[in-house]
């Protein structure tokens, strides 16, 4: 959030990264909840949980990226 600029290039990346990749992750994370269907509630829980928790990490993953890209694009110009 130094700059305007800064703050439009990460929004727009994170659009970016998330349109390409939230579709095969969704499918994946139904795929993976598919052998549970049947199973007790409390499995499908604990798979429910499994399977958030590595969404969230795939999420929190494009923040390093973005920061990377945000230095090496915007620091230039300091």
């Amino acid at each position: 959030m130094k700059t305007p600029a800064a703050w439009d290039y990460a929004q727009m990346r994170l659009g970016q990264i998330w349109r390409r990749w939230g579709l095969p992750l969704w499918v994946l994370s139904l795929l993976a909840m598919l052998p549970f269907r049947y199973a007790s509630v409390d499995l499908q829980g604990a798979a429910l949980l499994v399977v958030t928790g590595v969404q969230l990490g795939g999420i929190l993953a494009t923040i390093p990226k973005i920061e990377k890209e945000l230095k090496e694009r915007f620091e230039k110009e300091d």
